[in-house]
């Protein structure tokens, strides 16, 4: 429970400029807050806050926060502070309740991991059990943390704060952060400052927490623009990504891309708002490009370069009037209280059209075509700009996600890289010779960093002097890379923090770049998120499968009783289920046992059950293996151990009572009958009539390789795109890929069908030497066969991480997209190797799961 009424019982707020709060909410979808406030009391200390159930829970670290793991940092709770405590900096005065001065030491986005689950009462559960493990995605703390209470000591008061090994971890360095950085993020100012917190209160009197998330919305990258009516495309500008606030006479907040406040950067875009605002009357959220003012081409994020690091107001209003920088807005989120991210982005852009008509000459409305992308991206190229973005004109705006209904093409190569090192300046340079660049990959053993090579084009003077600052404070002993490159040998290594973005030629064979050149540091990309993009890359990874302790405990449970040859009894979230037959081999060419199919299945729980969740299932019964007699089963058989989760449901006039996924209880339930593969009805119990997804099943013909299952499902794909749908793959686990089209709630059978049916001839007709509706078999020949005929009410398609009853125990496994541009085989997914591969790239089919297409209108457009 919140003890919100202790901070106001301690303060009078007629006195103390510290905000009561109660105005300030949070939606569940918003990103989670931490702030790390220092505080000259009786005794200068720091504030950790994060955000939960609609406060800050709160921690006194009296020493600050140490990124060495070996010094564990006593942190006291506190009452819990109001979320608009966050955004607060300033003095308290003599007398009142923690007299002196406070500032925004650091501040940025929390992620609950390992143990710690996401929700507001798995977070609360933490705190009572104490113990919370997060990931900070700070400006100055980063990479995954532990607060755990020490056992006995002053009421359970007492936490320790730790720092976890991993890439930000400072080893020996116990003072490290709290001596490098003595300001405020958000004002710059130190404690000390007269200036301090005369900001906040000439603002105190309006909200200052966003009415909506201001993560914003990414695209995905592509090497072609999609076509088709459903889509719209704009100029991708090369600036600053800015999500702003405004209201009339009530200030403006600016959002990076990484939640840092830029209002105070950029005060004519500030100004330019804030005078949009009065004019047109309203209060608003906007999202766009913030860019160097140029007529001379299309912008580049070097122009923008010497405004991003200044600190001085007096410098920075200085170059604001020599060289000024223009907003440009190209979606509208919230306007006049109403969130506008659930209507489609056409009907988002007319009223952000209809906002700007009063808008300023500092701020401009990104307009769009319908008619040609490859009309759009010839301007790009003949004006110089970055690229070109299409964006689905029905699509909603998902805060924090990146999604197929928005896709960038660049024009020329360009990403960001991690600064990992320098070379000793040659000549007469001054500062550093050349940085050396790297980006996350994904490893069996997880993230690790890759060399990219060198850039030492591209530096100003001005360049080359204050980055020197910025580099040696950073600065450490040891290689960041796995191995020291060989092009390095004489390098100063840093902490890989900084974020270069860098324009080069192409890629090598061995993963350098030809020919960079450094174009600028981007402050508003997260540093754990860059990794190689391009064609050789990978989509982004899925969320990392985290294995309870609970789990683990049951995987040994299970192997000791296989090992010793015992039937017996587990443990399953409280209750008690009856296992037999571990060592029954089920696959006798790799000798696969009903053992270790049990411990898959609880081995990849926290990905599968989301699956199965609230579904009917089909049992598919193999009591004596593959090679032995298999029969299916509606009804399990007598009698139903307590707990096993079964609804009676009437299909074709008969009722059956059937399993209900969902549970790990239910699941080894099954399991333990030989159900094999985990056999799904398309619709889930509360919505029986509804269909959740449309599948399209693509099925070879006799002598058709795999090789033409991976063309016909891309060519599905792009279909679908033509459509504005947006479609995810997985491995039949046998021969056939299933290409599945989440749907918006509340669509019919008899809808999701057509869509199936119409997207299944639409193929057919343009790739009729490749893919085929024909039902009768012998007819089809050396075709892919697009079976449309799974999206009935009671039909079952094997789920996502289910395994197969063939050879090899192979899984029906969620794919990327571009894995499917290779020369993927099916067998590589199995039962043994998919532990290694979900360590790898997490869960692919939580995009799925989180994922609805409207398709009502595609139907009336066809």
């Amino acid at each position: 429970m919140s003890d919100i009424k202790r901070y106001r019982e301690k303060r009078d707020f007629s006195r103390t400029p510290e905000p009561p709060g109660g105005g300030a909410t949070r939606s569940g979808e918003a990103v989670r807050r931490f702030v790390v406030q220092k505080h000259a009391a009786r005794r200068t200390h720091f504030d950790l806050r994060l955000e939960m159930a609609g406060t800050l829970k709160s921690w006194a670290v009296p020493k600050g926060p140490s990124a060495d793991p070996e010094a564990k940092r006593l942190a006291v709770a506190v009452e819990d502070h109001p979320l608009e405590y966050g955004e607060f900096e300033g003095v308290i005065p003599e007398g009142e309740y923690g007299a002196g001065t406070v500032i925004i030491w650091d501040r940025g986005r929390y992620e609950p991991v390992g143990e710690t689950e996401y929700t507001d009462e798995a977070l609360e559960r933490g705190v009572r059990e104490g113990k919370l493990d997060f990931v900070l995605h700070g400006e100055r703390m980063r990479g995954r943390w532990t607060l755990v209470r020490m056992k006995g000591r002053a009421g359970d008061k007492d936490w320790l704060l730790i720092k976890k090994r991993d890439l930000y971890a400072e080893p020996g360095e116990p003072e490290g952060l709290v001596e490098r950085f003595h300001d405020s993020v958000v004002s710059g100012r130190k404690l000390d400052d007269p200036l301090l917190g005369q900001e906040s209160a000439e603002n105190a009197s309006h909200q200052t927490v966003a009415p909506v998330d201001v993560r914003p919305m990414l695209a995905a990258p592509s090497d072609r623009l999609p076509e088709g009516a459903a889509w719209c495309f704009e100029l991708k500008l090369d600036g600053l990504r800015a999500i702003s606030w405004a209201q009339p006479r009530g200030g403006v907040h600016i959002y990076s891309r990484r939640g840092h406040a830029l209002e105070m950067a950029f005060p004519e875009i500030s100004e330019a708002l804030e005078l949009l605002a009065c004019r047109a009357g309203h209060a608003f959220v906007v999202d766009g490009e913030i860019v160097a003012a140029t007529g001379e081409r299309g912008p580049r994020l070097e122009d923008l370069q010497p405004r991003i690091s200044l600190r001085e107001p007096s410098e920075i209003s200085r170059k604001a009037r020599a060289r000024p920088a223009e907003l440009f807005a190209f979606d509208l989120l919230w306007l006049d209280g109403e969130d506008l991210r659930d209507l489609p982005l056409s009907d988002r852009k007319e009223r952000l059209r209809s906002l700007f008509r009063f808008a300023g000459h500092r701020l401009h409305y990104v307009a769009h075509d319908v008619a040609s992308g490859s009309a759009m991206r010839e301007r790009a190229r003949r004006e110089g700009f970055e690229g070109v973005i299409a964006k689905r004109l029905k699509g909603r705006y998902r805060s924090g996600e990146r999604t197929q209904d928005w896709v960038k093409v660049k024009e020329l190569a360009r990403q960001e890289f991690l600064v990992c090192g320098w070379t000793e300046p040659q000549g007469g340079r001054r500062g550093f010779g050349a940085l050396l660049l790297g980006h996350h990959e994904d490893a069996p053993e997880g993230s690790r960093l890759r060399y990219a090579g060198r850039v030492g084009t591209g530096f100003s003077e001005a360049d080359l002097g204050w980055m020197w600052e910025e580099l040696a404070r950073r600065e450490q002993a040891s290689c960041p890379f796995p191995e020291v490159p060989d092009d390095a040998g004489n390098a100063h290594w840093v902490r890989p923090e900084l974020v270069a973005e860098v324009r080069f030629q192409e890629w090598t064979r061995d993963g350098r770049l030809r020919q960079p050149v450094f174009l600028g540091l981007r402050t508003d990309v997260d540093s754990l998120r860059v990794v190689r993009e391009g064609a050789a890359a990978r989509d982004e990874r899925g969320p990392p499968i985290q294995l309870t302790s609970e789990l683990r405990s049951l995987i040994q449970m299970l192997e000791a009783l296989e090992r010793a040859g015992e039937d017996g009894e587990i443990a399953v979230e409280g209750r008690r289920l009856r296992v037999t037959n571990l060592r029954k081999v089920f696959w006798p060419e790799i000798g696969a046992t009903k053992g270790e199919l049990l411990r898959y299945y609880v081995s990849v729980a926290p990905a599968i059950l989301p699956v199965l969740r609230d579904r009917p299932l089909t049992l598919e019964r193999y009591p004596n293996g593959i090679t032995g007699e298999a029969f299916y089963q509606q009804r399990p058989p007598e009698p139903i151990p307590e707990g096993v989760r079964t609804a009676s449901l009437e299909v074709e006039g008969e009722a059956v009572e059937r399993l209900i996924g969902g549970d790990l209880f239910t699941l080894l339930y099954a399991v333990q009958l030989a159900a094999i593969s985990q056999h799904v009805w398309p619709s889930r119990l509360s919505s029986l009539n509804d269909l959740d997804y449309a599948i399209l099943d693509l099925d070879p013909g006799q002598a058709v390789e795999f090789a033409a299952v991976r063309e016909a499902a891309l060519a599905v794909r792009e279909q679908l795109q033509r459509l504005g749908l947006r479609g995810y793959p997985k491995s039949s686990g046998a021969t056939g890929i299933h290409v599945v089209v989440p749907l918006e709630a509340g669509t019919s059978y008899e809808t999701g069908r057509l869509l199936a049916e119409l997207v299944a001839n639409l193929l057919a007709r343009s790739r009729p030497e490749l893919t085929t509706v024909q039902r009768v078999v012998s007819k089809r020949g050396a075709r892919v066969y697009l079976d449309f005929l799974q999206n009935r009410q009671g039909s079952t398609v094997a789920s996502a991480y289910s395994v197969r009853p063939h050879p090899g125990a192979t899984v029906s496994a969620p794919l990327d997209w571009r894995e499917l541009e290779g020369e993927l085989e099916p067998e590589v997914f199995s039962l043994r190797s998919m532990s290694t591969r979900l360590q790898t790239v997490g869960d692919l089919w939580v995009a799925c799961l989180t994922d609805a297409n409207a398709v009502r209108e595609v139907l009336e457009l066809l």
